[in-house]
Parts: C-alpha cells; sequence; structure tokens
C-alpha cells in the first residue's frame, strides 16, 4: 500500500528513470503536525490525484490555511490544483515546488517537465513556481552531454537512494 499524510503525499513511478524512484504530490500545511492524516492507497499513480486534492482543499478551508505547497515533476497535479483554486474562488495561495530545469528522457522520448514548459506558461498564472538545481547534479548534465562519466554515475546512485519511498 501507499501510506499518505497530510503532506498528503501521492506518489507515482518516475518513467523517466531506469530505478524506481517517486515523485510526491505534497501539501504542506500550517501547524502540520496538528492536521496530519493518514491514508493508504492500494495504488501509486496519478489515480489518486483527484481524492488527495480534495481531501487536502477540504482540510485547508475548515482549517483557515490560505497556502498550500505541491510538488510536481511534470505539471499536470499543480495545474490541477490551481484550476481548483480558481473555479472555487478560493483564496489559497499556490507554491509549487517543481523539478530541476533540465531534461528528461523516457521510453517514448522528450518529456516535458516542469512548469516552465511553454504547454503550461498560461495555465501556471497565479501560482509561484520554486525551481531549483538538482542537489548532486554534475557540470556534465547541465551541458547536456549524454555520456557516462564518473559525475553522472554518482549523480544517477545518489538520485536512485534518495528518490526512494
Amino acid at each position: 500500500p501507499c501510506l499518505t499524510r497530510l503532506t498528503i503525499a501521492a506518489s507515482r513511478p518516475n518513467i523517466a528513470s531506469p530505478t524506481i524512484t517517486y515523485t510526491s504530490l505534497l501539501l504542506a500545511f500550517n501547524n502540520f503536525f496538528n492536521l496530519a492524516i493518514t491514508y493508504y492507497y492500494k495504488y501509486k499513480g496519478e489515480v489518486n490525484t483527484d481524492h488527495v486534492l480534495e481531501v487536502a482543499i477540504r482540510r485547508a478551508l475548515e482549517h483557515n490555511i490560505k497556502s498550500v505547497i505541491v510538488a510536481s515533476e511534470t505539471g499536470r497535479s499543480a495545474l490541477k490544483t490551481l484550476s481548483i483554486i480558481k473555479k472555487n474562488n478560493l483564496g489559497i495561495k499556490l507554491v509549487v515546488v517543481t523539478h530541476p530545469p533540465n531534461k528528461t528522457w523516457g521510453p517514448k522520448g522528450d518529456i516535458p517537465i516542469g512548469l516552465n514548459h511553454p504547454r503550461y506558461r498560461k495555465g501556471k498564472e497565479g501560482a509561484i513556481i520554486m525551481q531549483s538545481t538538482r542537489p548532486f547534479a554534475s557540470a556534465s548534465r547541465s551541458l547536456g552531454w549524454n555520456k557516462a562519466l564518473p559525475d553522472t554515475i554518482i549523480d544517477m546512485l545518489l538520485g536512485g537512494f534518495l528518490d526512494r519511498d
């Protein structure tokens, strides 16, 4: 089962990585430990996003919380959250923490990463986007080199260990 807590975290496999890593939809609230709820999901994945958002928004409204943080690698979860906030005129400030600005590849080619992708420019209005560098990324990755250099191997190994549930 997938453990979820409010930080409500719905995990999904990262198809862009050869190792199994997970990214989380994460909603953080004021007085976090007082508001903690735990959910178990049978499956990991975007299938849980709607329920996670429903519960998180309900809790935010119950406790008069005005800021929500969403971790969103591709931007889909962030856009869905922003859509709910705007549609219902909730007055909640959305902060999105997204993937570092680099290229990710998958079995079907490049994957659009983060809310700075042109596809998402219009939809992200009204959210604060936080994007940082990958902590252990090598210079060769930022230059777009596709060679397996020692620093790239170390980065991939550390990323595999740090991204697991």
